[in-house]
């Protein structure tokens, strides 16, 4: 049973970590296409600091996920 807890964490904390990734690539897409997008508002500056401080890369390299259970 706890095993089975623990399976569901990771595999949460990797599909968050995925969505942290996602949306740093579109911030910074759409900050190629419109480069005052990155400099007006100041949520996406914060969304960025956050995303780029729990940023796991080795792990999303790995592409390994356990199974949803």
């Amino acid at each position: 049973m706890s095993r089975d807890k623990s399976r569901k964490r990771t595999y949460k904390s990797y599909s968050l970590l995925l969505g942290l990734q996602i949306m740093k690539n579109r911030i910074k897409a759409l900050s190629l296409y419109n480069p005052q997008n990155l400099s007006s508002p100041k949520k996406l500056m914060v969304l960025l600091k956050s995303s780029s401080r729990k940023e796991n890369l080795p792990l999303l390299q790995q592409e390994s996920f356990p199974p949803p259970s």
